[in-house]
């Protein structure tokens, strides 16, 4: 499903999936990680193997798979440590007196928070095939509703769920041939 939204959403024509594990090696982790691998790697011409956390952000994946729970965890730290890491910076910048140009360090942080930042997506669909759900934060601003309202209202223009639909279909077709 989140292959499919990529490629019909973002024109993504072929993304790279990983699954979210404790290790690289297709045996790690409990039973059912190791079976999504196997089913995985038989469906997914772009799977590209289990992945870990901390190679998420080198580029190579499109797409995590994770449950629910693990990958609301994972967002939330990602997003609690980018603002970590820019607050850290500039507690040493503002102590620090060696001639650095602060403010042009400071706007580079700020447009590399922005491309991580969830007020701008709003939120993340939960996808499936009979409708749009998006899900936000609880202590979402407005900026993030409206821009929720925004991105679910460009899914079913683009009609998402009929594109997620026709992918789905076309993937248990090979999972009855394996």
């Amino acid at each position: 499903m989140a292959s499919e939204y990529m490629n019909h959403m973002h024109g993504v024509r072929k993304p790279k999936v990983g699954l979210l594990n404790i290790g690289e090696e297709a045996n790690k982790g409990r039973e059912e990680y190791v079976e999504a691998h196997s089913l995985l790697s038989k469906v997914l011409p772009n799977f590209k193997g289990n992945v870990e956390a901390r190679d998420l952000f080198k580029g190579n994946i499109d797409v995590v798979v994770c449950d629910g729970f693990v990958g609301n965890n994972l967002l939330k730290f990602a997003e609690g440590w980018i603002h970590h890491v820019h607050r850290e910076v500039t507690s040493q910048l503002i102590s620090d007196e060696r001639n650095i140009d602060k403010s042009a360090l400071n706007d580079i942080f700020t447009d590399i928070i922005s491309e991580y930042e969830y007020e701008e997506s709003g939120g993340s669909f939960l996808l499936g095939i009979k409708g749009i759900c998006m899900i936000c934060h609880g202590a979402s601003p407005a900026r993030a509703i409206k821009n929720a309202i925004l991105s679910t209202a460009q899914s079913v223009k683009e009609k998402l769920v009929e594109s997620i639909r026709v992918g789905i279909s076309r993937t248990v077709a090979q999972i009855e041939i394996i």
